[in-house]
């Protein structure tokens, strides 16, 4: 049995939903894959297929005994360290598997997983996101776990908190991953999908080599300590960005989600996430003529998000003399939960 996860980019909201903001992101048509079948009985054998297959097989102890020490972590920094004889690149499925394990009394054994991705990583498209969500489904699915999307959703996070460090981690991307399609996501509500009344389809902009987004997390957390109202007022602006986002988005209005998009960059900026070069791709797309532009995901480079009008070739081939790779993205309408139930074999 397959499960696939799409890639997500961010149209609004980016850093501000770690703060309990809204953030507005679509799926597009670049998938991870988890593939499950039979295993050893009463373990879970997980295998990274990009990362030369590197494995594990985890025992129902063991589960038991890494959910222990995970639910009692101060911080995740700490949990991660405290991990001896794992590689970290598989510690985010690690975690998965032994909450699933833990909270569903032990019903995850005799599983064999392979992840795979098609999906860039570190470029702000939520790779890691998408390799969660798809493996936390695609294990649920095989032990025949019946979880509300919510729950889906919190403990596919888990993966993403290991990656970047923080717990406030995943929100957007694996609720976009998951869904599918446009969605959107804030703390009292959880997450939405976005009725779209317009073409949503966009074009992805290598600005080149990427800070870590653990990396940017922290420092906006760092800004924010050291002038919190600062920042307070930038959240603030980023939210009512993305709320007027959403009302363009509902109502079909392409050149005013552009504007904004473009706007929630600069604040972006202002925040001290972005960079010269993602600068320069929002600068070229506005002067090529594009509704609008932005940073997606940690920034620190990697991929910018284009709204294109019309004539998308001129402003591809205007992009790509400028040294930056561009290529289309279509919007993924289906999404991790299309698989959820899906029968074994």
């Amino acid at each position: 049995m397959e499960v696939y996860a799409p890639g997500v980019v961010k149209l609004f909201g980016e850093h501000a939903v770690v703060y309990g903001k809204t953030a507005v992101a679509i799926a597009i048509t670049q998938y991870a894959k988890a593939e499950v079948q039979g295993g050893k009985p009463g373990a879970v054998e997980m295998r990274l297929l990009d990362f030369g297959g590197i494995s594990i097989a985890l025992k129902w102890e063991d589960m038991a005994k890494i959910c222990k020490i995970y639910r009692a972590r101060k911080d995740i920094e700490g949990f991660v360290e405290s991990i001896r004889g794992v590689d970290h690149r598989l510690l985010p499925y690690v975690v998965i598997a032994s909450r699933m394990a833990v909270e569903n009394g032990g019903r995850v054994g005799g599983a064999r997983i392979e992840i795979s991705s098609q999906i860039p990583v570190k470029m702000g498209v939520a790779s890691s996101a998408a390799c969660s969500t798809a493996f936390a489904v695609a294990l649920a699915n095989f032990a025949g776990l019946k979880l509300t999307d919510a729950q889906m959703i919190e403990i596919a996070r888990d993966g993403e908190r290991i990656v970047h460090r923080n717990d406030e981690a995943g929100k957007i991307d694996v609720s976009g991953s998951y869904f599918g399609g446009c969605v959107s996501y804030n703390d009292a509500y959880g997450a939405r999908r976005v009725a779209v009344k317009s073409k949503m389809d966009v074009l992805l902009v290598n600005s080149g080599p990427k800070k870590p987004t653990a990396e940017t997390v922290r420092h906006v957390a760092e800004l924010n300590k050291s002038n919190g109202e600062y920042v307070k007022v930038l959240l603030e602006q980023i939210e009512e960005c993305t709320r007027r986002g959403l009302e363009a988005i509902e109502s079909g209005d392409r050149n005013g989600i552009g504007k904004l998009m473009t706007e929630n960059h600069k604040l972006l900026t202002a925040l001290g996430v972005s960079n010269e070069s993602l600068d320069k791709v929002v600068a070229l797309s506005e002067a090529g003529g594009a509704y609008g532009a932005k940073l997606s995901g940690g920034g620190g480079g990697g991929l910018a998000i284009v709204l294109p009008k019309d004539d998308v070739g001129r402003l591809v081939h205007m992009l790509n003399r400028s040294g930056f790779d561009t290529y289309a993205a279509d919007v993924s309408e289906k999404g991790a939960k299309d698989y959820v139930g899906a029968a074994n074999g």
